[in-house]
């Protein structure tokens, strides 16, 4: 037999020990892709849907909307976990007004010519945002439209403020924040009503 033959029947050999290998390696050590969900709609609807503070028992979904003073130290101000101390600031930026959702009387008033944000709070279940071990936060998200004297275009993305992460509670609070662009909104003398049209909360699970 010639060494050019030879040659050729050893490489054959090494070549299928190397592919043989790396099929036992890789039947022995399967890789694991981590499912990591798809968006899901938790709650969807107009504020004049939403019940304020009462998603449901053990529910996630919608809290409330204010409308708050824009605020230059946005990272900690927006991330508040407490109605009172935003609805608060809301108020003393608009006296005499209720800048946020009142289920009393069906509306948040605001007052002309103040500068403010959107402000959504929400909060999530183990249902929604939890990954076996712990809560995500940057697995929510929420979606608002609105129209009238602002206007927010269709299911515009809101920014994420984490509020409250405590695995020994069963849920996760998150702030939404619509700012447009850091200058805030405002409205002039004799605007109309302001409509928030639809407010989607979305989980990935």
């Amino acid at each position: 037999m010639s060494d050019k033959k030879k040659n050729g029947i050893r490489l054959g050999l090494v070549t299928f020990l190397v592919i043989g290998i790396l099929l036992s390696y890789t039947y022995l050590n399967p890789v694991l892709v981590e499912d990591e969900g798809s968006w899901q709609i938790v709650w969807q609807g107009s504020l004049a849907e939403a019940a304020e503070g009462d998603p449901g028992a053990g529910m996630s979904g919608f809290l409330e909307i204010i409308l708050l003073n824009n605020s230059a130290n946005d990272a900690s101000d927006y991330a508040r976990n407490s109605s009172a101390t935003l609805e608060g600031w809301a108020t003393a930026n608009m006296p005499g007004k209720t800048p946020y959702w009142n289920a009393d009387n069906g509306r948040a008033e605001y007052e002309s010519g103040k500068t403010f944000v959107f402000l959504v709070r929400c909060r999530f279940n183990k249902t929604n945002a939890w990954d076996g071990s712990k809560f995500i936060g940057a697995n929510t998200r929420v979606n608002i439209t609105v129209s009238g004297a602002v206007t927010i275009a269709a299911a515009t993305l809101g920014t994420r403020y984490e509020t409250y992460n405590n695995t020994g509670k069963d849920y996760i609070w998150e702030n939404f924040v619509w700012d447009n662009g850091g200058a805030g909104y405002s409205v002039a003398y004799g605007g109309v009503d302001i409509t928030v049209a639809q407010i989607i909360i979305w989980a990935k699970y």
